[in-house]
């Protein structure tokens, strides 16, 4: 919504407002800094601001009322455990939570015709099908999952989830649906994508999320149900655990958890310890959101407004309960349009962010959280017997995209030819470091690369980079 003298002009999407002759669309590099500093539109932050001069959005989890006397906002709810759930049996937890799940599933599944899911073979995807088959059976109705594939038999061979997508062939009402999307990537339709986001955020894998509607809409569907935001309730990853254990003097357990995790996952025990043990010490909410952005923008336009936009002082308590509910914060952002192709014609509906879902996970006791060695035990152990067992109990995940670094390094020559177009004196290199993007994006990208950190981070800023200098060609001090 933006206010230009005795009017107040509001829609849905930014583009609406742009379009209003009374307003001109121009680029706030105060809205870029908080994004940069993590803290843009998030929730705990209370900013409502947007990368358009004077357009500004309502924050989550609030109202935003307008009279003659100004505008005033109203925070509805606020992220809180529902309750203390310490001393009750952890049965009586779980048949809560199956129940609170299979509500969360089911209320957002269509009333008729064809149900749609995304389905990537990890615990988030497959609890959604899992709960949708099992609450469908009755009324003789299916779920149709829809999975992103590499578009070569090799790369299939390598990938390691495709048995876990296959472990559903022997549900009688799931119709499994594998879509390769060949010869696009990333960089694929930049201005068009750029423009219906509205912002450098879009996601990498834009690509697929088309394909995905238009599946949708050939088999007569318009909603699809997808995981994310499993992090914030059943499928937390328990982070702050080990350091809870240790300062509440429960060595002997801590130990075993360590050990068990070591046998669980192949990692060593001294990794664990300095990871996941001494890690959360230094570094107790993770790291920043906008790390990414940091490599990316100018540290002299960094310095000009980050004095300005510091995260507020959070209590750094060093326990799993106190971290999740950290995470829910932090993980509820004010929503931004989807801007995939064919994003008008589906709904994308999202069951773990429900509410009922969220305050119920964040009461649930540590021990249901993490539990022999296996991390997300919640929905592990919440639906034994509904979701496949060899899904329940992995503890590996392939990427949710299986080929995107093929993809990535087959298009770093679009990537490189847009940094080569930057001139020396480009108004963009007063707000992008372009020099340090080139150097990122002449690496290329392996399988054996792909899960570290830095080739990760690489990429993320190569893509953001890219989209930012496509972003902000949108306005005329830096148009071409």
């Amino acid at each position: 919504y933006a206010q230009t003298g005795q009017q107040t002009l509001f829609a849905s999407e930014i583009k609406g407002l742009t379009a209003h002759d009374m307003l001109e669309a121009s680029f706030d590099e105060a809205g870029l800094a908080r994004l940069a500093m993590g803290i843009g539109g998030a929730l705990w932050s209370g900013e409502a601001g947007t990368l358009f001069r004077g357009i500004l959005s309502v924050p989550p989890s609030t109202v935003l009322e307008m009279s003659e006397g100004g505008t005033v906002t109203h925070t509805y709810w606020t992220p809180a455990p529902v309750r203390d759930m310490s001393s009750r049996r952890d049965e009586d937890i779980l048949d809560e939570f199956r129940s609170l799940m299979a509500d969360a599933v089911t209320s957002r599944l269509p009333a008729d015709g064809p149900a749609f899911s995304l389905l990537s073979g990890g615990l988030d995807s497959s609890g959604i099908v899992s709960v949708a088959a099992d609450q469908l059976k009755d009324s003789n109705r299916k779920i149709v999952t829809l999975s992103s594939v590499p578009e070569d038999a090799e790369a299939e061979a390598d990938r390691g989830d495709r048995p876990y997508i296959d472990a559903f062939k022997r549900y009688s009402n799931v119709e499994l649906n594998a879509l390769s999307v060949p010869g696009v990537g990333p960089f694929d339709d930049l201005e068009e994508v750029i423009a219906r986001y509205e912002s450098p955020q879009a996601p990498r894998t834009h690509y697929v999320y088309g394909a995905f509607a238009d599946a949708a809409r050939q088999k007569g569907g318009n909603i699809i149900l997808d995981g994310l935001g499993g992090e914030l309730g059943p499928t937390f990853h328990g982070t702050g655990y080990f350091p809870e254990l240790l300062l509440r003097g429960r060595w002997p357990g801590l130990v075993r958890e360590m050990s068990a995790k070591s046998a669980r996952t192949g990692r060593s025990v001294s990794s664990i310890m300095r990871h996941d043990l001494l890690r959360p010490f230094f570094r107790p909410e993770g790291q920043s959101p906008g790390a990414v952005w940091r490599r990316i923008l100018r540290k002299d336009f960094m310095d000009r407004y980050a004095p300005a936009f510091q995260p507020p002082r959070r209590d750094r308590r060093l326990n799993l309960q106190h971290t999740h509910l950290i995470t829910v914060l932090a993980g509820m952002k004010t929503s931004r349009v989807a801007g995939f192709r064919g994003y008008e014609h589906v709904r994308f509906r999202y069951p773990y962010y429900d509410i009922r879902l969220i305050e119920f996970c964040l009461g649930v006791p540590s021990r249901l959280k993490v539990r022999d060695g296996y991390s997300r035990y919640l929905i592990r152990k919440g639906l034994e017997g509904i979701i496949p067992p060899e899904i329940q109990w992995r503890t590996t995940k392939a990427p949710f995209a299986p080929d995107f670094q093929i993809r990535y390094n087959r298009q770093r020559p679009v990537a490189l030819g847009i940094l080569d177009s930057v001139g020396r004196n480009d108004p963009l290199r007063d707000v992008i470091d372009v020099e340090a993007l080139r150097a990122l994006a002449k690496v290329e990208v392996t399988n054996s690369g792909l899960y570290s950190g830095s080739a990760i981070q690489g990429i993320v800023a190569v893509i953001s980079g890219i989209y930012a200098i496509q972003f902000l060609r949108q306005f005329s001090p830096f148009r071409n």
